[in-house]
């Protein structure tokens, strides 16, 4: 488990590098350092559910949609198994069922082009099933990257995101610019 310190408090967050955190209210979402620190010193220990996710648009600059699956879990204080590594679960753990909400999102930046899509998850699968002959169904490590291995072009790719409800959020941009960097995988 990763356990970093964070002034005098003691959080793990399990998070891959695509990803982003962001303080997420009704009205508002924020990256600020100081709201973060604020935020972490204010909570109880124990293990913390993060319910929202929300992936890039690489076609749309600063457009994000959210998909089905989000769920991940933080930690303040508090010794947890992760049995997972994409969503970091705790489905094994005593841990379970008394996580609390948390007022945290995610931001991920896991969509890129077409072409290292299909590059990316042949990779990834190539020694989970038969790339010369894929199979219709699949359920095992690596699912969410099979149904890619059957899109047909870029505009598969494209159609599959507009199945979501997008917005803009522009601070994650401008901080990316700030610190000298693009956003990742923008194609726009």
């Amino acid at each position: 488990m990763i356990t970093d310190k964070i002034n005098k408090f003691n959080v793990s967050l399990p998070l891959d590098c695509d990803e982003f955190i962001v303080l997420e209210s009704s009205v508002d979402r924020n990256i600020s350092k100081e709201l973060f620190h604020k935020y972490f010193s204010s909570l109880e220990d124990g293990a913390y559910l993060v319910r929202k996710r929300y992936l890039n648009n690489p076609y749309k600059k600063d457009n994000y949609y959210q998909p089905k699956k989000a769920q991940k879990y933080f930690f303040k204080n508090c010794p947890a198994n992760i049995d997972n590594v994409g969503f970091h679960s705790i489905r094994k753990s005593s841990l379970i069922g008394k996580a609390k909400e948390s007022s945290l999102a995610y931001f991920e930046y896991h969509n890129r082009s077409f072409r290292e899509l299909i590059e990316k998850s042949k990779e990834k699968m190539k020694l989970r099933i038969n790339l010369k002959n894929i199979p219709r169904e699949y359920s095992g490590l690596g699912h969410h990257l099979h149904k890619h291995l059957f899109m047909r072009g870029e505009d598969d790719y494209i159609e599959s995101m507009k199945d979501y409800e997008h917005f803009k959020f522009e601070k994650l941009g401008l901080f990316f610019k700030e610190i000298g960097h693009e956003i990742p995988f923008n194609l726009s």
